[in-house]
């Protein structure tokens, strides 16, 4: 059943799988996506939930 979910990535599903609070799982979110702008600066920095998964996938 696990392989035909959608794999949505959101600050609260991060939130329930990390354990961490919002607030925390906000933050590291936003540090892992600069240090990956860092590591890909000719990449576009997508907006919203999927731009981790996008950034990366390029």
């Amino acid at each position: 059943m696990k392989a035909h979910a959608e794999n949505n990535f959101t600050i609260n599903r991060l939130t329930q799988e990390s354990g961490l609070t919002y607030s925390q799982t906000y933050n590291a979110n936003q540090e892992i996506m600069a240090d990956l702008q860092q590591m890909y600066p000719s990449k576009k920095q997508p907006n919203g939930n999927a731009s981790f998964t996008i950034l990366v996938a390029s």
